[in-house]
């Protein structure tokens, strides 16, 4: 804690005379009066704008990803098809909580070639797109270059891999990037360098000797990533070790007995990483698990479920999705039944995850597929997701406004509590001016 602020001689209590009262709650813990406070944007209850069509291609949402260019311009590349279609690309503008697409332009146009797709931002305005091309999903990488909203493609390389699931590119340095690919029941990871827009595959190492692949992969230090993968049902993961362009391969650990292929995984600190998967018991609730790293050594802790729905097959599907907010905090944007997707924020104490409140956003099947969360700041995350006319597949987007909370000043100091404030009844706080 930064300081307290005590009451003058007489009980005559604080005078502020640069601010103006609010009223707040608290974000963990009762706060008493005449404290310092600083504010929290917190995620656990969002506020959600107006759900937008945003590109009206059939099944352009069957498949996407998306990465945050600039503060208000996201990227998005998409497939045009279930099936058959190409990979095309599309800068979205965000202007408040209006949502703006550009030109939707074409990446790839060989057929099939939009089954599979990750997409990461490596530099400013240039994003490096990993995807699956044709009927044996033959594994690619381009380098997309942007000014303002319109997109210029590189030329495609062969990863000479065939990538049918688990496919997630993360950027190791402005010029180098990891690729995570599940490739005929196995996991490969691939390290690829980047000249402007020229491509180079460096190395090529199989991830596990075992068969198993559904699975997600997350950067947890510059050199060091966190996969999750299946073996035989069970929830396993390991630790990759990156020099140069080797990658060093740590012990596989399992996380949890049973699950399904609804992983997604997200670091929250360069030590500790938060698991989300499909339970695959007899009521498959979406589960959460909180890994701790040292070294290579996973220590997985308590399964907390995330979603009150029981018997949600859905999750086998693969389409829960979790980012980091802030240190110890997270999103999610997962199917709550079969045709419902839903939002919630968590909160992360050491090793022990508290949930916070489910808010559905959409109410049809086709909503449920390849949604993905997308931090914008630190009060504003845009959701997309398939519309929810499961026939057309348009892309969808829908703003989640934080709620400002405040805690006892850490960092900065942004007002004073002028009464108690608790966790569940807001109380009077001085705001500081801060210009």
């Amino acid at each position: 804690m930064i300081g307290k602020v005590y009451k003058k001689q007489g009980g005559g209590g604080v005078n502020i005379v640069n601010g103006i009262i609010e009223q707040y709650k608290a974000s963990t813990s009762t706060i008493s009066a005449n404290l310092f406070v600083e504010f929290i944007n917190d995620f656990n209850n969002p506020t959600l704008g107006t759900d937008t069509t945003i590109l009206s291609t059939t099944d352009s949402a069957y498949v996407m990803s998306a990465v945050l260019v600039d503060t208000n311009k996201v990227f998005i590349a998409h497939g045009t098809a279930s099936a058959l279609g190409n990979l095309n690309g599309v800068i979205v503008t965000i202007n408040n909580s209006t949502i703006t697409a550009g030109t939707d332009t074409q990446l790839d146009s060989t057929s099939n070639s939009g089954k599979y797709i990750s997409a990461v931002l490596i530099d400013t305005n240039k994003v490096f797109v990993s995807y699956g091309v044709g009927s044996t999903n033959s594994g690619y990488g381009i380098v997309c270059s942007i000014s303002n909203t319109t997109i210029t493609v590189g030329t495609r390389l062969s990863l000479a891999l065939s990538v049918y699931s688990s496919l997630r590119a993360l950027k190791l340095d402005t010029n180098k990037v990891y690729i995570n690919a599940g490739a005929s029941n196995y996991l490969y990871g691939v390290i690829c360098s980047v000249n402007g827009t020229t491509i180079t595959k460096d190395s090529q190492t199989q991830i596990l000797s075992s068969s198993g692949s559904y699975g997600d992969a997350t950067l947890i230090d510059t050199n060091k990533i966190f996969v999750a993968h299946i073996v035989s049902s069970a929830l396993k993961a390991l630790v990759c070790t990156i020099s140069g362009t080797t990658i060093t391969i740590g012990t596989s650990t399992q996380i949890n007995s049973s699950t399904d292929n609804g992983i997604s995984a997200t670091s929250i600190d360069t030590n500790k990483v938060f698991v989300i998967f499909g339970n695959n018991t007899t009521n498959k609730r979406l589960s959460g698990k909180i890994c701790t790293i040292s070294g290579t050594t996973i220590t997985p802790y308590t399964n907390t479920y995330l979603s009150s729905n029981n018997n949600t097959s859905h999750y086998s599907y693969g389409k829960n999705q979790i980012i980091t907010t802030s240190k110890d905090k997270v999103f999610i944007a997962h199917p709550h039944s079969s045709t419902q997707l839903s939002v919630l924020g968590c909160k992360v104490n050491n090793t022990t995850i508290t949930v916070g409140t489910d808010k559905d956003i959409s109410d049809n099947y086709g909503s449920v597929y390849y949604s993905q969360p997308l931090l914008l700041d630190n009060e504003h995350i845009m959701v997309l997701h398939p519309d929810d006319n499961a026939t057309n597949m348009y892309i969808n987007g829908i703003i989640a406004n934080s709620t400002k909370l405040i805690q006892e000043s850490v960092s900065s100091i942004d007002g004073i509590t002028k009464e108690e404030v608790t966790t569940s009844t807001a109380g009077d706080v001085w705001v500081l001016n801060q210009e």
